[in-house]
């Protein structure tokens, strides 16, 4: 069998979970969003710290008491889409040829150190995770399990740390050697999102196999509220996708439309090969114009 090479970069970090957080309550109230990208806490999406004490005129530190009020984590975990993704890639070929590696970066503190116990753990290839100046990324995951009726739904207050400025050169040219690219949450390394274009263009040249996974853009959202996500330099990238997973507000929100079949026709116009969008605890839905996959219509599962 020809061993698979796989190359995941993107969002690594820990996740601090708290878990009775009352999103109806007066606290979560006091935080929340007045207008789209305001800095504000919304339900199901992710705020940077800096933002959300700026919009509440506090300091980070008294924001994140006001919002735990008092509790102390009920987890740690590893999260990020991108390096969680990696890990279970690589325990599903662990009996097969090749390797999964991860590409990102963290600080130098207890956190590091957390994420790295817990990857050695695995057969992930985890040698170009490298140390950074600053703090691991981090995220606070407010959890509310009685929200939705009962479905819960989770907010995310995020400090980007040492992936400030981690961008395509951090990469190498080994990244592309790999027959599977995935590209993560990068709308949480801002550099490394503002090139994507270039990136999945050198993976389609090199014959690779390109996928991209989404996560919900503050950034982009806090500078624009009506105008579509850029995803890197210019809407090229989509041509260069083969497989696109993204949840209904990340869909919504990069192709400015709010109805499905609208949506999904962005995608497939500017060259997108498959889409997946994911909607909380509704139906998922799956679409794929042939080429990786068969050709699949637009349905829900």
């Amino acid at each position: 069998m020809k061993p698979i090479h796989v190359s995941v970069t993107g969002c690594a970090l820990a996740d601090c979970v708290y878990p009775a957080i009352d999103f109806n309550g007066p606290v979560f109230r006091r935080y929340a969003s007045q207008t789209s990208g305001d800095g504000g806490l919304v339900p199901g999406q992710l705020v940077f710290l800096e933002s959300l004490a700026e919009f509440a005129g506090e300091t980070p530190a008294a924001v994140q008491a006001a919002l735990t009020a008092g509790q102390t984590m009920a987890a740690r975990n590893v999260g990020g889409p991108a390096v969680v993704a990696a890990v279970n890639a690589s325990q599903m070929l662990w009996d097969q040829p090749g390797t999964v590696h991860f590409y990102g970066a963290c600080g130098d503190d207890d956190n590091a150190s957390f994420i790295r116990s817990v990857l050695a753990q695995t057969p992930l290839d985890s040698s170009h995770y490298v140390t950074r100046p600053g703090i691991t990324p981090v995220t606070d995951v407010l959890s509310d399990p009685d929200y939705h009726d009962g479905k819960g739904e989770r907010t995310f207050v995020n400090v980007i740390g040492a992936v400030g400025h981690y961008g395509p050169e951090a990469l190498g040219e080994e990244f592309f050697d790999s027959d599977v690219l995935l590209f993560s949450a990068t709308a949480l390394l801002p550099e490394l999102h503002d090139h994507l274009t270039a990136l999945l263009k050198r993976g389609k040249e090199a014959g690779r196999i390109n996928m991209v996974a989404t996560v919900f853009d503050f950034r982009n959202e806090q500078r624009d509220p009506v105008g579509r996500w850029p995803l890197g330099e210019s809407e090229e990238s989509y041509r260069y996708i083969d497989l696109l997973a993204v949840d209904w507000d990340e869909a919504r929100r990069l192709s400015g439309e709010e109805e499905l079949e609208k949506m999904v026709g962005f995608f497939r116009d500017r060259g997108t090969k498959s889409v997946v969008i994911t909607h909380g605890a509704n139906d998922f839905h799956i679409w794929s114009g042939g080429g990786l996959f068969k050709e699949v219509p637009l349905r829900a599962l």
